[in-house]
């Protein structure tokens, strides 16, 4: 087998190259993965709005709570020293009872305002509920294609070795200097080197050469390098 056909082997291999290496490079799964990580990065972006509306909620109840708890201790020193026998005027019995009631009236005015806030957290703690869950099932997805894109890759993988190694014997058979050649012009030409010659036509870009080409490369001995006027790729004849 002439170099020239052994090259056309090559480029088969180098073909198949090309094409597996782009195949893994553009996984759809890999799409598919950027896909749910922005789900994700939008979802976690709502997740932190309504946490700090949870968040607020949270810090008013207490801010009330502890009013109440204020509110509960100065009652129970009113109460204490209403029945401690320290005050006897019946003006100051009267007003310290007063002032007893305005602030029992006071706590559950703020007890109420609780219970209002802990209703409008009910809808908000729901909502951070399922967004924990859609969280997790996005995650959950995310993981089943990584492992899909692992298996993929493998598999590609063993095809790229293999025609790795299948152009690494080829190529020992192929003289540097038209090996170099080939690269260039493949280069230069998308991933297509060398093409056959047949009929009057190159292969590699389907063009007819002109009957003086033609005859030109008909005449040239068959270890000189020719290449198509068209698109500049080795030919094969």
């Amino acid at each position: 087998m002439s170099a020239f056909e052994q090259l056309l082997l090559v480029q088969e291999q180098d073909t198949t190259i090309d094409q597996l290496e782009h195949r893994i490079a553009n996984l759809p799964e890999r799409e598919q993965v950027i896909e749910l990580e922005g789900e994700l990065s939008a979802l976690a972006a709502e997740t932190a709005t309504v946490a700090e509306e949870r968040h607020e909620l949270e810090r008013e109840q207490k801010r009330l709570e502890d009013e109440v708890a204020l509110l509960e201790d100065k009652i129970a020193r009113e109460n204490a020293k209403l029945y401690s026998g320290e005050v006897t005027g019946v003006k100051e019995l009267q007003a310290l009872q007063d002032e007893i009631a305005s602030l029992g009236r006071r706590q559950a005015q703020l007890e109420d305002e609780v219970i209002v806030i802990m209703e409008h957290a009910e809808p908000v703690d729901e909502t951070l509920s399922q967004h924990a869950d859609k969280k997790a099932a996005i995650e959950a997805k995310i993981g089943e294609v990584q492992k899909q894109i692992t298996i993929i890759e493998a598999e590609i993988g063993a095809g790229l070795d293999d025609a790795r190694s299948v152009r690494t014997d080829l190529v020992v058979d192929v003289p540097d200097d038209l090996l170099a050649t080939y690269a260039s012009i493949r280069d230069d030409t998308g991933g297509v080197g060398v093409a056959r010659f047949t009929a009057g036509s190159c292969e590699g870009c389907h063009m007819k050469l002109s009957a003086m080409e033609v005859d030109r490369i008909k005449k040239e001995s068959n270890d000189t390098i020719v290449t198509c006027d068209s698109c500049g790729r080795l030919l094969v004849r």
